[in-house]
């Protein structure tokens, strides 16, 4: 199957494999999605391209709803929270302990390290009920 990966970083080794294990090619990486019409014309393109899922960290659910009613597939790279640390050298030994799983991210001010580490891909689906409630 061929993919978009939504997002501005690349891809950790553990994801990589994860896709590849799945069938799955990213041939192509953009850092956001435009909405409404927009969104529409891309997915268009992409669908003559034989682009069948998009593949991001995690998306607005209503992106993921009008992604999922254009007819493509969304792949969620699920990462967990693993530590907070206050030094860089701290968060790359948590790192090291699972290279190619874990990433270390810097807090804005540099005064922390959030260490996160991939858990798996998931198939996100928008489900919409009709529960009648008057009368």
């Amino acid at each position: 199957m061929r993919a978009v990966l939504i997002g501005r970083h690349r891809l950790l080794p553990a994801q990589e494999r994860a896709l590849r294990e799945l069938g799955i090619e990213v041939v192509r990486q953009v850092e956001q999605l435009p909405e409404g019409r927009e969104l529409e014309k891309l997915v268009e393109g992409w669908r003559r391209e034989g682009i069948e899922a998009v593949v991001a960290g995690g998306l607005p659910v209503h992106l993921t709803a009008q992604l999922s009613r254009l007819g493509m597939r969304v792949l969620q790279l699920r990462m967990r929270a693993v530590a907070t640390v206050k030094s860089e050298e701290e968060a790359e030994k948590l790192v090291r302990a699972r290279e190619g799983w874990r990433v270390a991210l810097p807090a804005p001010d540099g005064s922390s390290h959030r260490v996160m580490e991939f858990e798996g891909i998931y198939e996100l689906r928008v489900v919409v009920e009709e529960r009648r409630l008057w009368p």
